[in-house]
């Protein structure tokens, strides 16, 4: 709260992404107090007295449509007519200063496959990545690949996986982060911002969601370079994903 007060009144357009109304976030909204307020697609609010038919605390309601992904949605509110439709991408740069250090973390001469198993809502079970592991161990290729999993702290994978087919990613800063992606061939990530990151360094990605409400929003563009595979299941790792990262 003490945040939102000390933003008060310094920006000019605030746009409100959440899903549903909540009274906590109304009250920060008034906190803040934007010269303009946009407020974008609200899916059915917990309670019927708060959504956007008794709620006026917005100058613009811009709902989207079906199908729409986060990089569109500024082409549905009043933002539309200076957007080009050419800039519908996202990029990033690798600094080059940490390239050499990021190359040495692979094994020299191989096909460099880095694997993100673990998202801010949601992680690959162990079985599965186990399982991931060893169907890319079976493959004729094996000899030729170099494995990297991002472990994470809280959820130790490496601590319950003994194998020496993968190398484990020390911790880093964000540009070296990007740098270390940048250095990989192919991507295997669940829903995490490696996903997008890896698709903004133009690398090839295979992106593992779960199905769930407005799904849609959080996929990566699918190119030549991106397969994105959909589970039915609420968590985002059973067989069938397995199956489909390694084809």
């Amino acid at each position: 709260m003490f945040s939102h007060l000390y933003q008060r009144g310094k920006w000019q357009v605030f746009i409100d992404c959440t899903n549903y109304f909540s009274f906590l976030s109304i009250v920060k909204l008034f906190l803040v107090k934007p010269q303009c307020t946009i407020m974008l697609h609200k899916i059915a609010p917990y309670d019927k007295y708060i959504s956007y038919g008794y709620v006026s605390n917005y100058d613009f309601y811009c709902p989207f449509t079906k199908g729409t992904r986060i990089i569109d949605i500024l082409s549905c509110t009043p933002f539309c007519k200076y957007i080009k439709t050419e800039d519908r991408r996202y990029y990033v740069s690798a600094d080059s200063a940490f390239l050499s250090e990021m190359n040495v973390l692979w094994k020299p001469g191989k096909i460099r496959i880095l694997i993100s198993p673990y998202g801010f809502s949601f992680k690959m079970r162990t079985e599965d990545l186990i399982s991931l592991i060893e169907r890319l161990k079976r493959s004729v290729y094996s000899d030729r690949m170099s494995v990297i999993i991002l472990d994470v702290v809280n959820y130790n994978y490496l601590n319950k996986i003994h194998d020496d087919f993968y190398r484990s990613a020390p911790r880093m800063s964000l540009k070296r982060f990007i740098t270390f992606v940048s250095t990989a061939d192919i991507v295997i990530s669940i829903a995490t911002g490696t996903a997008h990151l890896a698709q903004a360094l133009d690398k090839c990605l295979v992106a593992v969601y779960s199905n769930f409400d407005h799904i849609n929003l959080f996929l990566p563009i699918e190119n030549g370079r991106t397969e994105v595979v959909v589970s039915g299941h609420a968590r985002p790792a059973d067989d069938r994903i397995n199956d489909e990262c390694v084809k």
